[in-house]
């Protein structure tokens, strides 16, 4: 930025442009166009604050936890990231939730942390640690009534955006916790509880139970039971062995990008190939046989 429009945007922002106020605390706390000053940045997003603007305030707020420009102020940055919480500013909302937390007060105030939460979930597409810090909430009844399915349901969606840690989470749930959201329908509820019927983990095995779950799981689109149910007819596990079915399955969790789907296409294709080779030979067996029979009944006319 030259000097000429970094004068302009100055001058918005000395006029209370509280647009022009926020970008500056940015290029400052940054430097993106302009020597990086910790202090200058949070003077703007004081400014803005000042005016009531959601993102100056928890901008500030983000400066006092952390001591940039600014005396380090636990408690100011909390009250900051609640004034703008309630405002409705979702990242506000998680980030004071995980301030009480892990606060020396934490136990007295997880009613309050969950309340913000519950708000923070509610953001058309919730920030992960939010959907797993008040899972957990619910799985341990901290703050709220203990609520073993609203937990699950809250870590689910964190897994379907990417989290690694919630994925694991849900696999290491129990059994007795799954099974309750499966039977409402859940997809990754009874993929889970199809594969601990599969393997016996926690449960009896029963691999009839673990096809009907997959199915259900898969019907609804998910890869990871549509390649199950792959394997299981792949291999001849409690369904009857089956390469043309397999590759059914298989086909569409690779189409979804399922890494274990796409490696095993190329080989079930050429089993499914395999298997139609010895119907031609039998159909070419009947062909010959039915010349012979024509050509033996030729026979026996020309004779008489």
């Amino acid at each position: 930025m030259n000097t000429t429009d970094l004068e302009s945007l100055k001058t918005q922002a000395q006029g209370g442009d509280t647009a022009a106020q926020l970008r500056l605390g940015q290029m400052y706390l940054d430097g993106q166009g302009v020597s990086q000053d910790q202090q200058e940045a949070a003077q703007w997003y004081a400014m803005a604050a000042d005016a009531g603007h959601v993102g100056g305030i928890s901008s500030l707020a983000a400066l006092y936890q952390v001591g940039w420009g600014v005396d380090l102020d636990e408690a100011r940055a909390l009250e900051l990231y609640e004034q703008a919480a309630a405002m409705g500013d979702h990242h506000s909302q998680l980030a004071a939730a995980k301030m009480i937390v892990e606060g020396e007060d934490k136990e007295k105030d997880m009613k309050r942390a969950a309340l913000w939460l519950t708000m923070a979930v509610e953001a058309d597409e919730p920030e992960v640690d939010a959907l797993v810090l008040l899972g957990l909430m619910y799985h341990n009844g901290d703050g709220v009534e203990q609520d073993h399915t609203k937990a699950f349901l809250l870590i689910d969606k964190a897994s379907e955006r990417g989290s690694e840690a919630a994925t694991a989470m849900l696999e290491r749930m129990p059994t007795d916790y799954i099974i309750p959201v499966a039977e409402m329908g859940n997809p990754a509820a009874q993929l889970l509880l199809g594969t601990r019927y599969m393997n016996g983990i926690g449960i009896n095995r029963d691999f009839k139970r673990a096809y009907e779950l997959y199915l259900a799981s898969a019907q609804q689109g998910y890869a990871g039971a549509q390649y199950n149910l792959g394997m299981m007819y792949h291999n001849g596990i409690g369904r009857r062995h089956d390469y043309h079915e397999a590759r059914k399955w298989y086909e569409m969790a690779a189409q979804q990008g399922h890494p274990g789907a796409q490696r095993v296409m190329p080989v079930i294709s050429r089993l499914c190939e395999s298997e139609k080779k010895p119907e031609k030979k039998e159909e070419n067996k009947g062909c010959s046989f039915s010349f012979i029979l024509i050509g033996i009944f030729i026979a026996v006319i020309l004779a008489l």
